[in-house]
């Protein structure tokens, strides 16, 4: 069974998906070398990491547990509002 940074680690990558490492650091506003570590479970990424995602439309939930659906466009309507 996979530890939670592994899983952590492999959801990251998934969001990264079709972007270079430089990429990804420029919407992250952090270097290369730090989206590397969080993709491979060394480190996990940082509230300001997380809120750039978020802005992006990822829900921060999903990037964390796993849980709920990747995407905020995909919560219900119910569950915006009881937040």
């Amino acid at each position: 069974m996979r530890s939670q940074e592994e899983k952590l680690a492999a959801r990251l990558k998934h969001i990264r998906a079709g972007r270079t490492l430089p990429e990804m650091a420029e919407v992250l506003d952090v270097s290369s070398r730090t989206v590397s570590n969080y993709e491979s479970g060394l480190r996990a990424p940082d509230a300001w990491a997380l809120a750039c995602l978020v802005t992006e439309g990822w829900n921060a939930n999903w990037i964390l547990s796993g849980e709920g659906p990747e995407r905020l466009s995909k919560l219900s309507v119910a569950a915006l509002s009881a937040l």
